[in-house]
């Protein structure tokens, strides 16, 4: 007599292992001894390889008992520091077209998934640039904190020299992200981010002192996915903040003209997808954003750039409201 059982596979011995596997254990609690083979594990071992710094493997192996699967798991850390160095010539006409732009960041240094970074940059006019960002996962699931703060000073020149015109902008922001759905072939995820800039132009040659404060809150949804056919990948994005304007003379100038003080709002997206045809690839691309408000310089969709029209210097076709199709 033959007689066939279907038995209903479980956890049998899970072991972590690994540099980092003390810290690693809490994100895998739900793999028992005992419980039900699912999709958990790769649930699991997929977030935990997206924390930076992190891989994780697992070994799948025969239980004791009938039904039984023993998993092996190997957390180790990956590429702890992490950097680069750009030169390029896509910076704007009059405020410095080469640019020379380094990069670094250290991962899962303090703690399991966390990661600092630093950047700074120069230009041919004699503007410079630097940010300080720290970001790391607050419980197991996959939601994440993090702020940065940043500096960039310029200086025009060519047809503004004679203007004596420079400036800088401070800002400071604080993110919080959370995934909404996770699978090997889709990522959603959330996010808010709060926004703080100070922002000083000076005019010299007239005698102008421009300084500016800004506010904006941001709610998110980044996606990404990927099959046999190519990927794709897309940001939608609505915002609203608040600009104060500080020189009294700007502000009533301000007022009588463009009214970009006061309160304002921005709805976003960017689209872009890859697939493949033949030997050949295809990649597509939609960008924009809408708003009501006239907004400033520092909130437009400019459309210039190597990021966009390439024809047009970095910085051209800047507007409130603007479309991209690449």
């Amino acid at each position: 007599m033959l007689r066939i059982a279907v038995v209903e596979g479980r956890y049998g011995k899970v072991s972590i292992n690994g540099a980092l596997a003390g810290q690693a254990a809490p994100w895998l609690d739900d793999l028992r001894h005992g419980a039900p083979l699912g999709t958990e594990l790769n649930a699991r071992l997929r977030l935990l390889s997206e924390q930076p710094g992190v891989r994780a493997v697992a070994v799948l192996s025969p239980g004791d008992d009938i039904g039984e699967g023993d998993v092996a798991i190997d957390v180790q850390p990956e590429r702890r520091f992490v950097g680069g160095l750009r030169l390029d010539n896509h910076g704007n006409a009059y405020a410095g077209r080469v640019r020379l732009t380094g990069q670094a960041a250290g991962q899962s240094l303090l703690r399991l998934g966390d990661r600092a970074g630093l950047v700074l940059g120069a230009n041919s006019g004699n503007g410079w640039q630097g940010a300080l960002s720290y970001a790391l996962p607050v419980g197991h699931r996959g939601v994440r904190v993090g702020g940065s703060i940043s500096q960039h000073r310029y200086q025009l020149g060519k047809d503004f020299k004679a203007l004596e015109a420079s400036g800088d902008v401070n800002a400071a922001d604080l993110q919080l992200s959370w995934p909404i759905h996770r699978s090997a072939g889709l990522r959603l995820e959330g996010q808010v981010a709060l926004e703080l800039q100070r922002i000083r132009h000076l005019r010299g040659a007239v005698n102008v002192d421009d300084r500016r404060h800004g506010t904006a809150t941001q709610l998110a949804i980044n996606g990404s996915g990927s099959g046999s056919a190519g990927g794709a990948a897309g940001r939608l994005w609505i915002d609203a903040g608040h600009l104060t304007l500080l020189n009294a003379a700007q502000l009533r100038f301000d007022a009588a003209t463009a009214r970009t003080a006061g309160h304002y709002g921005r709805l976003g997206a960017d689209v872009s997808a890859i697939t493949w045809l033949g030997g050949s690839t295809l990649f597509l691309r939609g960008a924009g954003q809408w708003s009501r408000a006239n907004l400033d310089s520092s909130k437009k969709f400019v459309l210039g750039g190597a990021d966009g029209v390439r024809a047009w210097p970095s910085g051209d076709g800047a507007g409130d409201d603007a479309a991209l199709l690449q």
